[in-house]
């Protein structure tokens, strides 16, 4: 089908586009349609102090050459309606003479009837346009206005103006058809008067307004996208849109139909969201299409990569090198990104202020022995005091007590193992937590967030996953836990990723995701447990499988636009290669999507989310070589200030 993409009934948004001017279109009066005497309604008195402000007076020799009028840009006519048509002026004067008079004509055999409508109530350079409008038949006449002893005109030199007309189209016509126009200027008796003749297209059945649009953003960046629908004269009925991503690198949603009577119109808007992993330069190229009643009509979205989100690795490293350590975000009352043992740290406890980039140490876990060498996560919630802890619990080095930091006190103290953790639980290696304090996620069917949620791991030796099970921990209350089962699947885990996933089930759902098991057997697999039904969903049933096989990864999540998405970064690949890869998933990603790669490839490294961004702490390069890496994963150049130090900030 060839689509003309002329336009009808669109409001005025912008003009001067001849000129290369933008100018805001301000609503006019209504003009009396026939009546000698009629004005614009809500006119204004030409002000003097706009006059003065205009170019000199001089009565000279002027000129109004290279002025014209223009159809608006996607304006057409339909035959046997009644429609507004919009038209575009140009004063093309290079000296200072000034419009003064309009005439339009539209066709006659069969005549158009004319009928004044709104115009712009200033010029393009903001000088008022008062003239009074009249109609004749097929003729719609603009008559200057301005008080006798300043005979300036209406439209200043170099300027443009906007105006519309309603218009009755009889039957029969189709195709396009010419409008003559006259223009006259405010120059020496006589006045100068130019003419011609413009073209105007008839309107498709159905047409999607705009028929394309070029923007450019940032990868992983929603572009909100606003479209209308008109159906011209295709017939009253529903008519079914459909989105396109023709580079299959970016996602486009939108409303799936709607119903329109004949002459009917509607305005929605489409989301674009670019992948994460695209760089500078690449482009998006995608399509809107409508069909109904036989008729149809596209529109071309193009979007170019102009700036980057991805990882950055911050200069300010942490002052102890760990691995395997616990990250929490200290969200509920302290504010800070806290860095918790680990190997080769000696249990240091690191506190890192974001909005100032600056890092303290305060008491280690040494004074506790012997230490929980291999943490890998911790429990972050409140204690019966509503202080702000975080609980470690035993690694392959068993001990008979759980170490916990307080947060609000900067003590380490101890606690007994649970009693529901069967003695030969009580040493763990490579299992995960989930901390549901203070996520903003968490559903109001969650009676009590002040809970934790272990997973996985190897109970008997170091090494990879001997278990699935999936534990509750109450940090407040340190015996009331339990043990809520397995994970379906024959798939044992340890180093792996887990959240809560706010879109699985009414309640939300503890999830996992990844891991190797003791055989050194890596997984790509997801399950998810349903907080609010109490049962384990099959695997990948609810996220889809991982984009490869990876364990050793940081996890956490963080609030994008609005969205909350759950993250990981880091870790290893089935060839126990380090992996410079993050993977994201949130309701509307359709499972895991690549992230953007990490600067420093590590592996056994935690992270967590801060305010609304995401943090990867510590790792190990190779091996148990240590770092102090602190790596900031930034979604757009405008939202970075909100989490970087001042230093760091673009000002």
């Amino acid at each position: 089908m060839e689509v003309r993409r002329s336009r009808w009934l669109v409001p005025f948004l912008a003009l001067g586009l001849g000129l290369g001017l933008l100018v805001l279109i301000l609503p006019g009066g209504q003009a009396r349609a026939g009546d000698a005497g009629g004005e614009n309604s809500l006119q204004s008195p030409s002000s003097p102090s706009l006059l003065a402000a205009g170019p000199a007076m001089d009565r000279g020799i002027l000129d109004i050459s290279g002025s014209s009028v223009e159809v608006a840009k996607f304006d057409c006519y339909g035959a046997n309606n009644p429609q507004s048509l919009c038209f575009i002026v140009h004063n093309g004067s290079h000296d200072v003479e000034w419009l003064d008079g309009i005439t339009v004509t539209f066709p006659s055999a069969p005549m158009w009837q004319a009928g004044c409508g709104t115009w712009d109530a200033v010029d393009s350079r903001g000088y008022p346009v008062t003239f009074t409008c009249v109609v004749t038949d097929n003729e719609l006449y603009f008559i200057d206005n301005d008080i006798e002893f300043i005979p300036v005109g209406e439209i200043s030199a170099g300027s443009s103006w906007g105006f519309c007309a309603q218009v009755d189209v009889p039957p029969g016509y189709s195709g396009p058809q010419p409008i003559g126009w006259e223009l006259s200027g405010s120059g020496d008796d006589p006045p100068h008067v130019i003419t011609g003749e413009m073209m105007i297209e008839e309107c498709d059945a159905l047409m999607l307004n705009p028929s394309s649009v070029v923007v450019e953003g940032c990868n992983g960046m929603t572009q909100t996208l606003t479209f209308e629908l008109w159906n011209h004269h295709a017939g009253a009925g529903a008519f079914d849109l459909g989105y396109y991503v023709l580079s299959r690198n970016a996602a486009l949603v939108g409303p799936s139909d709607f119903y329109l009577p004949n002459g009917g119109v509607v305005t929605f808007t489409v989301e674009l969201m670019p992948d994460l992993r695209l760089d500078p330069g690449e482009q998006v190229t995608a399509s809107i299409e409508v069909l109904g009643n036989g008729a149809g009509d596209f529109s071309m979205v193009e979007q170019t990569i102009t700036a980057v989100a991805g990882w950055q690795t911050l200069p300010y490293t942490s002052p102890v090198p760990s691995m395997d350590s616990a990250v929490v975000w200290a969200s509920h009352d302290d504010g800070g990104l806290w860095v918790i043992g680990g190997y080769g740290s000696n249990g240091a406890t690191q506190r890192y202020d974001p909005s100032s980039g600056t890092w303290q140490t305060f008491q280690s876990e040494a004074v506790i022995t012997p230490l929980i060498d291999f943490p890998m996560d911790g429990c972050y919630g409140l204690n019966s005091a509503g202080e702000e802890i975080v609980v470690l619990f035993p690694d392959t080095i068993v001990t008979d007590t759980l170490h916990v930091f307080n947060i609000t006190t900067r003590q380490w103290s101890t606690r007994p193992i649970p009693a529901f953790f069967p003695p030969e639980y009580i040493g763990h290696w490579g299992f995960d937590v989930v901390s549901l304090l203070d996520n903003p996620a968490v559903k109001p069917a969650i009676a009590d967030p002040n809970m934790c949620y272990l997973s996985g791991g190897n109970h008997t030796m170091p090494g990879g996953g001997t278990t699935r099970n999936l534990w509750r921990y109450d940090p407040e209350n340190n015996d009331e836990g339990e043990c809520l089962g397995q994970f379906p699947g024959e798939v044992w885990f340890g180093f792996h990723a887990s959240w809560y996933v706010p879109w699985v089930g009414d309640a939300g759902a503890i999830c996992v995701a990844g891991g190797v098991d003791e055989n050194t057997q890596s997984n790509d697999t997801t399950q998810c447990y349903d907080l609010g039904t109490g049962t384990f969903n099959g695997l990948n049933a609810d996220l889809g499988p991982l984009p490869e096989p990876w364990w050793g990864m940081a996890d956490g999540w963080q609030i994008y636009q609005g969205q909350y998405q759950i993250w990981m970064a880091g870790g290893v690949d089935q060839d126990a290669l380090l992996l410079p890869a993050s993977a994201y998933a949130s309701a509307t990603s359709g499972g895991f999507q690549y992230g953007p790669d990490v600067p420093v490839a590590l592996y056994r490294v935690e992270g967590d989310g801060w305010v609304d961004s995401f943090y990867m702490i510590g790792g190990a390069e190779g091996g148990f070589l240590s770092s102090r890496y602190n790596q900031l994963l930034v979604q757009c150049p405008w939202c970075r200030e909100a989490f970087l130090p001042l230093a760091l900030r673009d000002h």
